[in-house]
């Protein structure tokens, strides 16, 4: 009879520790479960458009990187150029507890306050392309801006002559960025600032609110007021380039290298409009900026700061690449890349 007693004991002893490792199991897995699911990252991306191929490059650059990551979640919106849009975005992205925000401010004044605001709340802010006021962004990843400008005009040089010309001899309509960006002022400062030690005329800087339309007019109005203009700077061939070419084409005035009548372009950017007219003549150089590697830049560091790591560095510069007829199929140019 006791040994009986003593097997039914073992037997109900077993089947209990055989329920406690089932529960603890199924506790571990819902665990797990858990994990994953708050493992997920959440960055708020908000950019000053997406009718643009170049911050539709850069948002490429974020989503591949954050493909291959597998846990990061990208919550992108367009500002549709409108800073108070923008400062709503921001907003909606701290409401709703985003990790970290990637911003490309349609306005560096008026987004400031908004980015401190984030950054206060425990959320990292990173830049992309031009900077906020007041230095309280978690980090800028934009080009160097001002060596674009340099790199444009040294370019713009060289085009001429390669065409028989000197410094002396050009007179040139600088088609500005928006001053209210970094972007803007900075390749205006570079590219006027080597002007003028490369002895190159401005005869007009008129603005264009990167934008197509406006630049239309402008070239219209600088060439109106300005007969003798024979080069041409685009700040940014992707906002101007259709503009520009639309207005030079009903001018008589937009031929190839090498025709009479050429007028030199040197840009910035180096969009797919841009390469094509390097490639057919049209632009003799342009300044092209990284904007992938500006996007993948950009998530890899708000996802470092997010993992409370410190931030080195926090205004990345990226240098220009010249594009000319030379290289202008190079698979290492960003359009190139995502056609």
């Amino acid at each position: 009879m006791k040994k009986i007693f003593a097997m039914l004991l073992a037997l109900i002893m077993m089947l209990s520790l055989a329920a406690c490792g089932s529960a603890d199991n199924n506790s571990d897995a819902n665990a797990n479960t858990d994990g994953d699911e708050g493992d997920k990252i959440v960055i708020g991306v908000s950019l000053h458009d997406l009718t643009s191929d170049g911050y539709a490059a850069n948002l490429i650059g974020i989503k591949d990187l954050a493909a291959s990551k597998g846990n990061v979640e990208i919550k992108a919106v367009s500002a549709e150029g409108s800073a108070e849009t923008q400062i709503s975005q921001i907003e909606d992205f701290i409401t709703s507890g985003v990790d970290g925000i990637i911003l490309l401010p349609v306005d560096s004044s008026a987004l400031a306050g908004k980015v401190k605001e984030a950054v206060d709340a425990g959320i990292p802010v990173v830049c992309m392309d031009r900077s906020v006021d007041g230095d309280i962004a978690t980090c800028t990843i934009e080009s160097d801006n001002y060596q674009h400008g340099v790199e444009s005009a040294d370019l713009m040089l060289a085009a001429a002559e390669a065409q028989g010309m000197k410094a002396e001899d050009l007179k040139v309509l600088e088609l500005l960025g928006a001053q209210s960006t970094s972007a803007g002022l900075e390749r205006h400062e570079g590219f006027a600032g080597r002007c003028e030690e490369l002895g190159i005329t401005i005869v007009s800087a008129l603005p264009t609110e990167w934008d197509n339309e406006v630049a239309y007019k402008a070239v219209l109005d600088g060439f109106q007021a300005n007969q003798d203009i024979n080069a041409i700077f685009e700040a940014s061939d992707i906002a101007m380039h259709s503009g520009v070419s639309a207005a030079l084409d009903q001018l008589g005035k937009y031929v190839a290298v090498g025709e009479d009548g050429h007028i030199i372009i040197t840009s910035v950017d180096g969009g797919p409009n841009g390469i094509e007219a390097v490639k057919a003549g049209y632009i003799d150089a342009m300044a092209e900026q990284g904007l992938l590697i500006m996007g993948s830049e950009a998530l890899e560091t708000v996802l470092s700061a997010i993992n409370g790591d410190a931030i080195a560095d926090t205004h990345i510069q990226l240098s220009p690449v010249a594009v000319t007829k030379d290289n202008a199929d190079s698979d290492e140019l960003w359009p190139n890349k995502i056609k």
